[in-house]
């Protein structure tokens, strides 16, 4: 009796394993297919390339945990550009001040995304598809600002132009 008890419990214990290992394969190619989550506060931000350097590619979350991250959503209609104007006359003194902050330009143009580093920290610079970006960071207007910590969570979304952006995003920083 007590050897009938003990297959019925290694068989039965057997099945749970078996159903364990293919409920977790499942569960886990099941969400492969699904699109990364979009940016918000709070969350990890997203990762792409950004450029590469003396034969090493880097990522976005290859800074995470060394500096604030502002990344810069541009295109070529007039916020944008005004946004850049901004950025030619105030960003030596705004970078010299806060030399922890990496922040990139992302232009978007027809078929392609210029990424370009500002700050002259990795001196990156890259185009790259559209498509690249477009599937994780996505908006329906320019310019976008997302301000990220040093552990790689969103702080803030600042949607469209403002002569105080730079403040603004300072104070994204220090809060």
């Amino acid at each position: 009796m007590n050897k009938k008890i003990a297959v019925f419990t290694t068989t039965l214990l057997l099945c749970f394993i078996v159903y364990f290992i293919f409920s977790t394969i499942s569960d886990s190619t099941e969400y492969a297919d699904m699109p990364p989550a979009k940016p918000a506060p709070g969350n990890i931000a997203p990762s792409f390339i950004l450029g590469m350097k003396e034969s090493k590619i880097y990522e976005l979350s290859d800074f995470y945990g060394d500096f604030f991250i502002v990344l810069a959503f541009l295109d070529l209609k007039k916020n944008s550009i005004m946004t850049k104007q901004l950025l030619e006359k105030d960003f030596q003194d705004f970078s010299g001040k806060n030399p922890s902050i990496m922040w990139f330009n992302i232009t978007q143009r027809s078929e392609n995304v210029l990424i370009e580093e500002l700050s002259s920290l990795a001196g990156l610079k890259h185009t790259a598809p559209s498509r690249d970006i477009s599937a994780v960071y996505q908006f329906s207007r320019y310019p976008v600002f997302i301000v990220i910590d040093k552990k790689g969570i969103v702080r803030l979304i600042y949607d469209g132009f403002s002569p105080t952006l730079l403040n603004d995003i300072m104070y994204a920083v220090e809060g």
